[in-house]
């Protein structure tokens, strides 16, 4: 919902005729609120409601620039997506009490985001929305305070779809050696270097009880520290080669993968 303070400055034009509605509204949003909403809100919801207005009204300039605010939550770039993961934002939404939030706000985004044109956004936005389990993702959740979400039939079909295609890029290229696809050459016989890969597979990289792995998955820095130190040489420095290596290959499928038309989604890297 949109702030107060913004949403009492949309008064004037609720009670107009059609055509002047419209035109006033247009005006209206990207003057007033453009400035108001593009240099004041930081939070994704207000702003996501705000694009769903501009939307409804055509107020281009505002839509160009709550693309931009967006594209934090939402990247269109693989460093994007990365920078997100390292800022004090993902700190909130990993808390324990927050994590709802996340996903309803992103059930929220892929219909905002695709009413509006901003397909490259989107690929950030399903995969999150892969993270659900699949009865959330096939017939929606509901909140006790928010009500209830849930993807378009469209949307449905795109996430259904890549579902395993991503679990299984995850597994067979971004991942192998923890989820037992090493090389015919990984002569690691160590049992705590064995039992470490499979305690951090279960803790990091199996997302839900569904069992859907991200490929695109941000792997903290500390975390590698940690596994540095908890892994032999050959372990560790087979992750790391195939998880920098192949996950920029995995974002770049994204657009492929979800249907989404390579000239409206260019993702980058």
């Amino acid at each position: 919902m949109i702030p107060r303070t913004f949403s009492t400055s949309l008064w004037p034009f609720t009670s107009l005729g059609a055509s002047t509605h419209s035109r006033f509204a247009r005006l209206h949003l990207n003057g007033v609120l453009c400035s108001e909403l593009c240099n004041r809100v930081e939070e994704p919801m207000p702003l996501l409601a705000a694009l769903s207005l501009a939307t409804k009204y055509n107020a281009y300039t505002l839509q160009l620039q709550l693309f931009e605010k967006l594209a934090f939550w939402y990247p269109p770039t693989l460093e994007g997506w990365d920078n997100y993961w390292r800022s004090d934002y993902s700190v909130w939404e990993l808390a324990s009490t927050n994590w709802l939030t996340h996903y309803q706000m992103s059930f929220s985004a892929v219909s905002i985001l695709r009413r509006a044109g901003a397909i490259h956004l989107l690929p950030a936005a399903l995969i999150r929305c892969c993270e659900r389990p699949v009865e959330h993702i096939l017939h929606g959740f509901r909140t006790n305070k928010s009500g209830s979400y849930q993807l378009s039939e469209e949307d449905k079909q795109y996430v259904e779809a890549a579902w395993q295609p991503l679990t299984d890029m995850a597994k067979d290229q971004v991942f192998p050696l923890l989820f037992g696809r090493n090389p015919a050459n990984h002569q690691c016989q160590d049992r705590s270097c064995y039992e470490y890969r499979n305690q951090i597979k279960q803790i990091w990289w199996l997302t839900n009880s569904d069992g859907f792995c991200n490929p695109v998955k941000h792997v903290f820095d500390a975390q590698w520290r940690i596994d540095k130190m908890k892994m032999c040489e050959a372990c560790y420095r087979e992750i790391s080669d195939a998880y920098l290596q192949n996950r920029k290959v995995a974002w770049g499928s994204l657009p492929h993968i979800f249907c989404l038309q390579p000239a409206e989604a260019d993702v980058g890297i």
